[in-house]
């Protein structure tokens, strides 16, 4: 026994060169983490989060909202308050099983704020009303319609196509929605959503980050000190770009595309109906430059044969009653959407 503990001490000493630096940093990190931790150096909305929501979409600080290093931000799984509820899988929606039963349609609704259900309560969004309209009216012999509520406030179609990859894929849909363009041209940053969430890092290094490194307060006021030296004054500094251009819009629409077909999926555009008689003069520019991405979702959907869904009744001059705001649509511009939605469906034989 006394030559096993020798032996052990000897081994110890004998590579305190390995041992030594790497205590050393663990110990430093550490203390670092408690010193963090005790004094309240990092709030709760992380530093960077923070930081990008303030240049790229400035209205998005939100409790119901948490940095994910995939997909930029995405809901938090479990937040309940008096208007919204987020599921176990961070979708404003019921709870789904992700594998899908053989007797179930399965229709997922990629979106931003408008799919989200912005100022609509959940069971008022067209995702919801479609879902209950499918059942009611076109079930049959045991044949179930789900209808997935996939939206997220502030996405462009960046972000869609990489929820689509890493989340939505996974829910098996027959049928993907896509209601972007609202914010694809928004230009408030020197950097796009594409640099932003850097595609080349490998996701497991992303999900460690998620899984990991995002819950250590030390890692998260480093990242707070490196963003505000270097980040800040390039954004001074620099040109603003689109969140997403228009050669990357078309992309994306491409790509998800060729992974619908590929997954045994129908792509199915929407083009996002907006209200310009509600538009402010400072959101003149937006305005137009989202009238030019509705244009080119046109062109796209005819160059490469992916069926369109504009929504006619909410295009007319005298369409308030449609939107609470310019882009988000009201109950009853919901409802327009999901009788839309649901004629094509129906008249196009999609359903089974």
């Amino acid at each position: 026994m006394e030559q096993a503990l020798s032996d052990l001490m000897n081994n110890i000493a004998k590579y305190y060169k390995i041992w030594l630096p790497l205590l050393s940093v663990f110990l430093f990190f550490s203390i670092a983490e408690l010193i963090c931790r005790g004094l309240d150096l990092t709030d709760k909305l992380n530093a960077d989060f923070k930081f990008y929501i303030h240049h790229v979409d400035n209205d998005l600080e939100k409790n119901y909202l948490k940095e994910d290093a995939l997909l930029m931000w995405f809901p938090q799984p479990h937040y309940t308050d008096e208007y919204i509820k987020i599921n176990s899988h961070g979708f404003r929606d019921r709870e789904y099983e992700i594998k899908k039963n053989k007797k179930v349609f399965r229709i997922l609704c990629l979106g931003d704020s408008s799919t989200f259900g912005w100022d609509v309560r959940l069971q008022d969004t067209y995702h919801d009303l479609l879902e209950n309209r499918l059942n009611k009216e076109s079930g049959s012999n045991g044949k179930k319609f789900e209808v997935i509520n996939a939206g997220v406030p502030g996405y462009t179609s960046c972000q869609g196509l990489g929820l689509y990859k890493n989340k939505g894929i996974k829910y098996s849909p027959d049928i993907v929605t896509f209601y972007f363009g609202v914010n694809d041209p928004i230009k408030r940053f020197y950097l796009s959503d594409k640099q932003i969430m850097q595609n080349d890092i490998p996701v497991a290094v992303k999900l460690i980050t998620n899984n990991f490194l995002l819950k250590l307060h030390s890692y998260r006021l480093l990242r707070k000190f490196i963003v505000t030296i270097t980040a800040t004054g390039k954004s001074n500094g620099g040109e603003n770009v689109p969140r997403v251009s228009m050669e990357d819009f078309k992309e994306n629409i491409l790509e998800l595309n060729k992974l619908c077909k590929e997954n045994g999926a129908l792509l199915l555009l929407i083009s996002p109906p907006f209200y310009e008689g509600k538009v402010s003069i400072g959101d003149l520019q937006r305005a137009k430059d989202i009238v030019l991405y509705k244009k080119e979702l046109e062109n796209i959907a005819g160059a490469y044969n992916i069926p369109l869904i504009i929504i006619t009744e909410m295009a007319t001059s005298d369409n308030s009653e449609y939107f609470n705001d310019p882009a988000h649509p009201s109950p009853s511009g919901h409802k327009i959407i999901m009788d839309s939605l649901y004629d094509y469906l129906v008249t196009s034989k999609r359903l089974p």
